[in-house]
């Protein structure tokens, strides 16, 4: 983890006042803006086509997810059906009643779904005791939409919210690319507009991506919303989202479940779980190939029998048949049949005892080819195997 940040600077703080100050005024009516809305769509609908690379599983388990900088909820609401636990932080409180009340009217009750009103770059400015209980703490995914550009020290703010990551969890940041980058127009009147309440327009990903490094997180990952979003004029017209992901080093004293007495994280399980199939094939490809090398070899000495024996024969043939070849035989075949002879009547014992060897050793051989490859599709039964668990959680 990275280095941890404890003060905060008199510009930040100003800052953090006047975004608290804004949105307690614009939080009934901001989200009624029509272009607003259409941002708020597109991204649930990006977060929901990402789930797998974002991290939240399948199956929902015990899966606890922090909305950070929340809002009225746009984030949670979108990924609260893939999770079991979601809660929201805002430093505008009015923001945190928007959050609740729309979240109650979407069918979740306070125990899947609740926000309260906190600060953590600033905790002495908006007092929550509940940010330092487990509740608040050690979550799987933690999600900053769109909020990222109204503070003013974001490493730092990267930074706060690694620390509130259990191990092997995911920060997900979600913001508009800098134009520098995107190619999109400048948006000069964008602080204007929004009260002076942001600090930049857009960030570049090296920018993000140092920051996610200085707070100690692995796994860096950028993309760009598959379409643009399309804001008022004045503030550019035409803007490029983006999604950033980190997570933090998967520790020894990660919550773990016990398989056959050894403990075991559920990140070490998932691993070998994938590996574990990769492993045993390889084996089956190492013994395969090891029977088909005994059988080859097999062959090999086969054949070459078979290719002498018929080289003996076609000699046979061409010493006794024609009657056109006496000449040849004189010079070429006599020859050679009266050196075999000569060497059959002065080794005879000693080579009928070879080719009884060859005999015996290529049987032996292929029986034992034989017997590998009945013996390897017969699974031995593992005592009290049938009680093993069939999943691990």
């Amino acid at each position: 983890m990275g280095d941890k940040i404890h003060s905060i600077s008199d510009e930040a703080k100003a800052l953090g006042e006047k975004n608290k100050e804004h949105f307690d005024q614009v939080a009934a009516e901001v989200f009624k803006h029509p272009w607003i809305q259409r941002l708020c769509s597109q991204i649930s609908d990006e977060l929901q086509q990402n789930l797998g690379w974002i991290g939240v599983a399948d199956k929902p388990g015990q899966f606890k997810m922090l909305d950070y900088a929340c809002g009225n909820g746009v984030a949670s609401r979108a990924l609260a059906p893939y999770v079991s636990v979601v809660r929201g932080i805002d430093i505008s409180s009015k923001m945190v009643e928007q959050y609740n009340m729309l979240a109650e009217a979407a069918g979740f009750s306070s125990d899947k779904m609740r926000a309260i009103h906190g600060d953590l770059m600033d905790p002495e400015a908006s007092p929550s005791p509940e940010l330092d209980t487990p509740e608040f703490n050690d979550f799987d995914l933690i999600v900053m939409c769109m909020a990222l550009h109204h503070v003013q020290d974001y490493t730092a703010m990267i930074q706060k919210l690694s620390e509130k990551l259990r191990s092997g969890g995911v920060l997900l940041i979600i913001d508009l690319v800098a134009s520098s980058e995107s190619g999109c127009p400048e948006a000069p009147l964008s602080k204007e507009l929004s009260n002076h309440t942001m600090s930049k327009m857009g960030f570049t990903e090296v920018g993000v991506k140092t920051a996610f490094e200085k707070a100690g997180l692995e796994g860096w990952s950028w993309r760009w919303c598959s379409e643009r979003s399309q804001v008022p004029e004045e503030i550019g017209g035409e803007q490029q989202g983006f999604f950033a992901r980190g997570s933090t080093i998967i520790y020894l004293d990660a919550p773990r479940t016990v398989t056959m007495g050894m403990p075991y994280s559920k990140q070490v399980h998932a691993a070998f779980d994938q590996v574990t199939p990769l492993v045993a094939a390889g084996f089956e490809v190492l013994r395969t190939t090891k029977n088909i090398a005994v059988f080859l070899a097999f062959l090999q000495v086969f054949v070459a029998l078979i290719l002498t024996l018929t080289l003996l024969a076609i000699l046979a043939v061409i010493y006794s048949v024609n009657p056109d070849l006496e000449e040849e035989r004189r010079a070429l075949v006599t020859p050679c049949m009266q050196w075999i002879a000569s060497r059959v009547m002065e080794y005879g014992s000693l080579t009928a005892w070879i080719l009884k060897l060859l005999l015996v050793l290529g049987t032996a051989g292929l029986g034992i080819f034989l017997w590998q490859r009945s013996t390897t599709e017969v699974i031995p039964e593992v005592e009290g195997e049938e009680d093993a668990p069939e999943h691990i959680e």
